[in-house]
């Protein structure tokens, strides 16, 4: 699993496109987007894609990304 966008590091303005990038030798079953500062969780089903556009991004934000497969193991 990878970020795609945005990369490590990446300035972002305050309209922020989020895409991941999963696979796995048994199948993806679905990706989870955390954002703490908000709370916000959102879980995706495959095939995806896996993308998600947020607004009013003002300062830091740290993302969190999950990927289960179909034997339930994430990473």
């Amino acid at each position: 699993m990878d970020f795609v966008k945005p990369k490590h590091g990446e300035k972002v303005g305050p309209t922020v496109d989020i895409e991941i990038a999963a696979e796995d030798d048994c199948k993806i079953a679905s990706v989870t987007l955390e954002i703490p500062i908000s709370g916000q969780k959102d879980e995706w089903p495959a095939p995806g894609p896996f993308a998600w556009q947020i607004t009013n991004v003002n300062d830091t934000l740290l993302l969190r990304a999950t990927a289960k497969d179909h034997v339930g193991k994430t990473a």
